[in-house]
């Protein structure tokens, strides 16, 4: 069996995870990551409308809470965005990938942006005062 008969084309184009029933692939993506479920949900469109619509905000409240980050209404962000701020891998300015000039991302707080280390240095000294690559919304995995 090739990659693409389980993942991609299948019968009628469709990958034979879009045909398992909604409920089954519920129970699936709730023990991913909130960063598993950002790039899941762009690998189609499938994926997109069953991960972000309001009846999968469950599903991120589940995975934000198994994954110890903090709870996202402390920001006044609904879980997708808390995702995105905490686990995003796009910078908020320019929307490159942020890992493509840096190591570790720059989060601004204040702001709720994220920055890649090009726009956190032309932002000028102000903003990149407040650039810092601890992140806290998400627990450390160093001992």
């Amino acid at each position: 069996m090739s990659g693409q008969d389980w993942l991609g084309a299948g019968v009628e184009g469709q990958g034979r995870f879009s045909r398992l029933p909604t409920e089954v692939l519920m129970m699936i993506v709730s023990h991913f990551t909130p960063g598993a479920l950002l790039a899941i949900s762009r690998t189609s469109r499938f994926f997109r409308s069953l991960l972000f619509t309001k009846r999968a905000e469950p599903i991120w409240i589940q995975v934000r809470k198994s994954n110890g980050w903090l709870d996202s209404t402390i920001c006044d962000m609904n879980e997708i965005e808390h995702a995105k701020f905490v686990d995003g891998d796009d910078c908020s300015v320019c929307c490159s990938n942020i890992y493509e000039d840096v190591k570790e991302p720059y989060r601004d707080y204040l702001l709720r942006t994220v920055l890649c280390g090009t726009c956190c240095s032309k932002l000028g000294s102000k903003t990149s005062r407040r650039c810092t690559r601890n992140c806290t919304a998400k627990p450390s995995t160093a001992a």
